[in-house]
Order: C-alpha cells, then structure tokens, then sequence
C-alpha cells in the first residue's frame, strides 16, 4: 500500500468482511496497524415526518436510514441503474424540486432541490415560524421521501411494472419505463400546496 505523501510502499494484509449492513475493506500492517478501513456501503438518510403523522403539528419528524423497500426499489431511491447514483431528490421514482413560481413549463428540472452530500443524508432544520422558504430543504425532503414510501407500499399491493407504477427504469420487469413523479414542493401555482405528476403516463404492454 502507498503510504501517506507516497514516498514508499508497504507491504499489507487486505482484509474484507462484508455484514448484514455493511461491508469493510481494511489494510492491516505486518505489525497490526490498520492503515485504511473503507465501508463500500452506501446508506440513505432523512429526517423526514413518517406517514403516520398527518400534520406536522400532530408529530415530529423522524431519522430514517435506507427506508427503501429492496423489492420494489432495488437499488434504493437514488439511484436508477443507468446514471450516477445522485446526491439530490431525484433517484428511479420520483424527481422532487421546488417551484415557487408556479411554473407548468419544461424547466422544472433545472429547479432547486437539497444536496444529500455523498452520503445522501437529508437532514435539514424546519422553523415554522419562518417562511416556508426557509425550511424548503426540509420541506422537499419530507416530499421526496412521502413520494417514494407510497411507491414502495404500492408495489406490495401490486401497483408494479406490470400494472403501470411510476419508475424511470423498470429494470426488466415488464411495463414502459421513464414515468418518475414530478413532486412540485412549495408550488407557487397556489397557496399551501405541492403537486403530484408522473412524467410520461406509461401504457401497459
């Protein structure tokens, strides 16, 4: 292994042990020195109101890790298996962005929506009693989230590819694909809203 600065190398064990939730790669010296120790792991994370509360002044929000079900999202809800796994609110199911000026046009993409960093960990601060812009990390966030949970749920009552679900790719399962959800937080076509659509609405085959 190079060591720090890469003046020389050394030589090392390489160790992995891969668990239910996590998968180590680790470099250990002749001597036991752990030299590097990676988790190839990659988990997701909101804080984010559970469908149980049904207002958010009836509960508070909750951290939930990697909350995707692996049937129905198998690569979870970053990540479509053709481009980048993303670090914002847009995965396979749903793409979720603000749009405070009410737009109907096709430039919603280029709206704005939180980064979740490289760990895709959406975990935001909400104020209610500021504006609602103020927290809109959180409040799209909580939207992405809702939006992807009622995906998943579906799936286990059959709402599949099959049966026309909402997915970007369908992964071989039958359906047409490239019909996520356009989930408008904080839309500026009205007042106390959000907006629910699917892209393309996809014909069954």
């Amino acid at each position: 292994m190079q060591t720090e600065g890469g003046k020389e190398l050394k030589l090392v064990w390489g160790i992995i042990v891969r668990q239910e939730e996590h998968w180590f790669q680790a470099f250990v010296s002749q001597d036991g020195e752990v030299l590097a120790l990676h988790d190839w792991v990659a988990h997701e994370s909101y804080l984010a109101f559970p469908l149980s509360v049904d207002n958010p002044s009836d509960g508070d929000r909750e951290l939930m890790t990697d909350p995707f079900d692996p049937v129905a999202s198998p690569l979870g809800w970053h990540d479509n298996g053709v481009d980048p796994v993303f670090s914002t609110t847009i995965g396979n199911n749903v793409y979720a962005q603000e749009n405070f000026d009410g737009s109907t046009a096709n430039d919603w993409l280029d709206n704005f929506r939180p980064s979740g960093g490289r760990d895709n960990r959406y975990v935001f601060p909400i104020d209610h009693t500021e504006e609602p812009k103020e927290y809109v990390n959180a409040s799209i966030t909580s939207l992405f989230f809702a939006n992807n949970l009622i995906h998943d749920v579906f799936y286990q009552y059959g709402f599949d590819e099959i049966s026309g679900n909402f997915q970007e790719n369908n992964f071989e399962r039958g359906g047409l694909g490239n019909d996520a959800v356009q989930a408008n937080g904080q839309d500026g076509a009205g007042t106390n809203n959000g907006i629910f659509l699917l892209l393309v609405w996809n014909s069954i085959d």
